[in-house]
This record gives structure tokens, C-alpha cells and sequence, in this order.
């Protein structure tokens, strides 16, 4: 007889239990359930779809904007040998003065420092991912027109 009971009681608490589970299981469709949780979640991921984009996007222009710079810097140094070989020439020609010639000669090594120090930090912006394109472009542009101003003042020395 105990054990009767003992499985009514069980029995009753059981049938209490599924019930609780099935109250629950109602209410979770009645609120939208299962299709509430999957819109949330395609709403989630359409929001990281749409970053990760954003993000592809902004290491393109990135890329794009490295290998810029670092041409733009390439042809710089290429100028500032062409540059140094035209001092020499110059230099031996004695048709300048020999304190107007050291001075340049400073200048443009000082300006072939300052070219490959930044084409190292450009390079190194390329390979980090990161990049502050508008202060690369405007240091670069700098050196170009230092470039400039030493070319200037070599043709007038030329002459």
C-alpha cells in the first residue's frame, strides 16, 4: 500500500510537471515564440553582415591608400637620386659655390632620411591595417615640395 502511494504521488507530481512545461511552451508561442527569437537573429546578423562590410570597405580604401603612398614615395626617391647626381655633377663642374653645393648636399640627404623613415611608417601602416591617410598624404606632400625647392635651387646653381 505504501508503494501505491508512493507511485499516485509521483504520478500526480508528474502530470503537475508537464502541465507547468506545457503552460510555459503556450505562453513562449503566444508571444511569438520561436519566430520572435529567429527575426532577432536575422536582424543580428544582417547588423554584422553589414559591418563586416563596412570594415572590408575601410581596409580596401586602406590598402589603396598605402600602395598610393607608398608609389608617390618610390618616384620621390628616385627624384632625390637623380637629384644627388646632378649635386655631383654640379660639384664638379665648380660652377657653384662650394658652401652653397655642402649645404644642399645636407638638405638632400636630410630630405632621403626623412623619404625612407616614412616610407618604413607607411609600410608599416599597410601591414598593422591601420592608417592616417590624410597625415601620410600630407607628410608626403611636404616632401615633395622640399623636393621642389632643392630642385629649384639646384637649376639656379646650374646656372
Amino acid at each position: 500500500m505504501r508503494n501505491a502511494v508512493f507511485l499516485a504521488g509521483l504520478l500526480l507530481g508528474g502530470m503537475a510537471l508537464a502541465g507547468c512545461a506545457y503552460v510555459d511552451a503556450k505562453a513562449d508561442l503566444m508571444s511569438g515564440g520561436p519566430q520572435s527569437r529567429e527575426a532577432a537573429a536575422s536582424r543580428q546578423l544582417e547588423a554584422t553582415r553589414q559591418r563586416n562590410q563596412a570594415m572590408q570597405d575601410e581596409l580596401s580604401a586602406n590598402d589603396r591608400d598605402v600602395e598610393r603612398n607608398q608609389r608617390k614615395l618610390a618616384a620621390l626617391q628616385d627624384d632625390l637620386t637623380r637629384l644627388q647626381a646632378q649635386l655631383d655633377r654640379t660639384e664638379k663642374s665648380r660652377r657653384a659655390n662650394a658652401a652653397a653645393v655642402t649645404k644642399l648636399k645636407a638638405e638632400l640627404a636630410q630630405l632621403q632620411r626623412d623619404t625612407s623613415d616614412l616610407d618604413l611608417q607607411v609600410s608599416a601602416d599597410g601591414l598593422a591595417g591601420k592608417a592616417d591617410t590624410a597625415a601620410r598624404r600630407q607628410q608626403v606632400g611636404e616632401l615633395e615640395r622640399k623636393k621642389a625647392q632643392l630642385e629649384r635651387v639646384l637649376a639656379d646653381m646650374a646656372r
